[in-house]
């Protein structure tokens, strides 16, 4: 029979270590469990005792480490109300004279601070000293953060060159004009695996560019492909480690042009955007769809006449414009008011201004809508920067050309019909087309690994290009092994020929490669998570578990350079303009 693997329930913690077999044809559980780390099965029929499953290695061991990383629990404080009131009352106060969002109060950095200050309190007392005298000045602050950058940025160096220089590093790249002084900036983030495969990222450095009269894209990319050089020079990076380093960027002609003799992946989620920006262009709409693109221009109009007179606030949620340069804003847009179609109506009707909702038509707002969310959950789903994305993006764009193929075979209106034709030649459009990563990173996904969506042709495609990185791989390790050899060999006995004797490792290679392969094409999936599979199997497929370090690192969006992007924006407000880059630099790392 045909079995799967279920969550397991139940008052003991053992059942945090064990999963239970389901026969998939009943739908019942057999009377045996599974080790979630080893696989290994036991008996377990109804009404059977746990403490059998507790005698098994794994629970010993992942217990006994539980037990020792717990923390001693808090012993409950009684607070009484008046000292609660008194808090709160400073906190609004801190909130309000300072300018500061409420949510202040609960952001790590002021509970950390809040707790200093406490612990100082109950050493030196309460009585008979000033709070001045234990904070310190804003300059001396000031100073101490270039300190502090530097030590904490030295760790990390520490912590990933040997990921960069084994080649399981990727980066995002993303330059940036700060608008009140017109300053421009470029990120620099990067995203590995640690030992234990837990995908980490994190801010490299934020460097000012150098300014260039020259607009030419050859200038911009030397400039760019300069300073990273330079900001690697000053970490005390090798600049040939770039060479190592696979990048995700926008398809931006300065960016691709500065590492173009590198590794480079687009952005999915910019040529998402991208695709719906060529397919709602102005003249595109105004040539094939008239009618939706009156009803875009209408709902524009309308928002702004909503946000400008209040109205906005009557409703149960409120409606949201439409910003060129952020992604998916049409599709908010369009669904703010979709969702809020008879609440505007009332609205309007009772002020006399239904003419606003004129061009508007529910039935084209509610297609359009429809054609729009499969790009926003993908875009969503593809900028999580807490867990790999990269596998996702093969069989998902296959999705959504499924889903746009269906919407475009069940609809009669003909300007619809022509969007989601727009929609589907965007996409098969060879610059927007998965590149070998993603379909390499696809084959490592061990639940969908027999790539269905894809024809025998595409599937032999992608397993010959998981051959040769495998191959690399394997030559790579063996002649490092061989180097390492001839030069004991040298120690040894000083031995002149022994650097030139025969290497055979392309047959070893080729056979390594084919069994892994094999095994790994029959290897059940039994996990949640792709990472914790092959952290769990690194020591069955060697070869391919190093590829999916390299290959499942890589992000598929460049979304944490935006964010970046976004958090300096909040940095440089209007009291801050004059900041400078190394002390935004500073600020963002840490």
């Amino acid at each position: 029979g045909v079995y799967k693997i279920s969550d397991a329930s139940g008052s003991s913690d053992v059942w945090k270590f064990y999963n239970k077999i389901v026969d998939t044809k009943t739908g019942e559980n057999v009377p045996y469990v599974i080790c979630s780390n080893c696989e290994k099965t036991f008996k377990f029929g109804k009404g059977a005792s746990s403490s059998n499953l507790k005698k098994h290695t794994c629970y010993k061991r992942q217990s006994t480490e539980e037990s020792d990383s717990v923390p001693m629990k808090r012993l409950a404080v009684n607070i009484s109300d008046q000292l609660r009131e008194e808090v709160l009352q400073n906190c609004l106060k801190f909130t309000c004279r300072d300018l500061q969002s409420v949510e202040a109060v609960n952001s790590e950095g002021f509970k950390e601070l809040a707790r200093c200050l406490v612990e100082v309190g109950v050493k030196i007392g309460t009585k008979n000293f000033s709070i001045e005298d234990i904070l310190p000045h804003s300059t001396t602050i000031s100073r101490r953060l270039h300190k502090l950058h530097l030590s904490e940025r030295e760790k990390f160096i520490g912590d990933i060159r040997s990921f960069i220089e084994k080649g399981m590093c990727a980066s995002t790249v993303d330059m940036w004009t700060d608008n009140k002084k017109q300053r421009n900036f470029i990120a620099f983030t990067m995203h590995y695996m640690d030992d234990k495969w837990q995908l980490k990222n994190h801010i490299l450095f934020t460097t000012e560019l150098e300014y260039c009269d020259d607009n030419g894209i050859s200038q911009q990319s030397e400039n760019l492909i300069g300073a990273i050089g330079l900001k690697f020079d000053e970490l005390n990076l090798d600049r040939n480690l770039l060479e190592k380093i696979t990048f995700t960027t926008d398809q931006g002609s300065n960016i691709k042009k500065a590492l173009q003799h590198h590794s480079i992946v687009n952005c999915v989620v910019h040529g998402l955007n991208i695709i719906l920006k060529h397919t709602f262009d102005k003249e595109t709409l105004k040539s094939c769809a008239p009618n939706v693109m009156e009803l875009i221009t209408k709902c524009k109009s309308l928002v702004e006449n909503l946000k400008r007179t209040g109205r906005n606030q009557m409703l149960e949620t409120t409606v949201k414009q439409e910003c060129s340069s952020r992604w998916n804003t049409k599709f908010e847009m369009l669904c703010s008011i979709h969702k809020n179609f008879n609440a505007i109506e009332d609205i309007l009707e009772k002020s006399g201004e239904t003419h606003r909702l004129f061009g508007i038509e529910k039935y084209l707002l509610d297609r359009i809508v429809n054609i729009l969310e499969p790009f926003k959950n993908l875009t969503l789903l593809l900028e999580d920067e807490k867990n790999s994305t990269i596998h996702l993006v093969l069989p998902h764009m296959h999705i959504l050309k499924e889903k746009l193929f269906k919407l475009l075979h069940e609809e009669s209106n003909n300007e619809i019909r022509s969007i989601l034709t727009n929609c589907l030649d965007n996409i098969f459009d060879t610059k927007f087309c998965p590149d070998k990563i993603h379909k390499i990173a696809a084959f490592l996904w061990p639940e969908y690994k027999q790539m269905r969506y894809l024809s025998e042709f595409e599937r032999d495609e992608v397993y010959n290009l998981v051959k040769v990185e495998l191959n690399k791989i394997s030559m790579k390790t063996l002649q490092d092994s061989q180097s390492e050899s001839v030069k004991m060999e040298h120690c040894i006995e000083d031995d002149m020929l022994s650097k030139y004797k025969d290497v055979h490792l392309l047959a070893v290679c080729e056979s390594q490669i084919n069994m892994q392969i094999e095994i790994y094409k029959n290897a059940c999936y039994t996990e949640n998570c792709v990472l914790n599979w092959w952290r769990r199997h690194e020591d069955e497929f060697p070869l391919m578990a190093r590829l999916a370090r390299q290959i499942l690192c890589i992000p598929a969006s460049s979304a944490a350079s935006e964010r970046c992007f976004s958090l300096a924006n909040c940095i440089l407000e209007e009291r801050r303009t004059n900041l400078k880059g190394e002390n935004l630099d500073a600020i963002l790392f840490l």
